[in-house]
């Protein structure tokens, strides 16, 4: 039998721009007019977008070049931290200091050079800032069953089930990781619009 294996689409998350429309967790904010705004609706200061913007524009070139080496994915996730620290620092209100967008990015950086540890604590310090931040949600989850197999393999089910609802089954890392995990445990367990694991796979495919 082949070793099962997860699979990691991880999107960047981008800023987005204030140009009107609904909000939801996991999803890009508008807003009224402004500056950028961070999944829940916070405005980032120019001094923490311009970092993150830095960030960003270095991950897509890397990404184009495919030229990623331990010295850059540090680099790249420095500029991401240092947008989440300056936002942390400048926001006058507690709920405003929170950036979960660029400390998720940063962990996508490191992960470019398998760096997971240092990937996943910035994938955890995102979600402490936003508990509902369905993909730093995804990779935890996936991170949790890597270290401990098939042991954790309902609690990982069930925290992928949980981002699919919060990004009301939008996120395809999720939905993909999900299918393949309820392939493999392929129990009588329904879900949403599904009778059993094989059923659900079906579907979230």
């Amino acid at each position: 039998m082949k070793p099962f294996k997860m699979i990691g689409l991880c999107a960047v998350v981008l800023l987005a721009t204030a140009c009107g429309g609904a909000k939801g967790k996991g999803a890009t904010t508008g807003g009224t007019a402004g500056g950028p705004k961070t999944v829940s609706g916070t405005e980032v200061s120019a001094e923490a977008k311009n970092r993150f913007d830095a960030g960003l524009q270095k991950m897509v070139a890397h990404d184009k070049k495919s030229d990623w080496s331990d010295a850059v994915c540090t680099e790249v996730a420095a500029d991401f931290t240092a947008a989440a620290e300056v936002q942390r620092k400048n926001a006058e209100k507690d709920a405003d200091k929170k950036f979960p967008e660029a400390l998720y990015n940063a962990g996508l950086a490191y992960q470019r050079c398998s760096k997971d540890a240092e990937a996943r604590a910035k994938f955890q310090a995102a979600l402490a800032d936003d508990p509902g931040f369905h993909r730093a949600k995804v990779q935890v989850a996936l991170y949790d069953y890597k270290d401990k197999g098939d042991a954790a393999l309902d609690a990982t089910i069930k925290a992928l089930q949980d981002a699919v609802l919060e990004a009301k089954f939008q996120n395809v890392d999720a939905l993909v990781n999900l299918a393949m995990l309820e392939m493999k445990r392929g129990g009588q367990q329904g879900w949403e619009g599904c009778k059993d694991d094989y059923d659900c796979t079906k579907l979230n495919i």
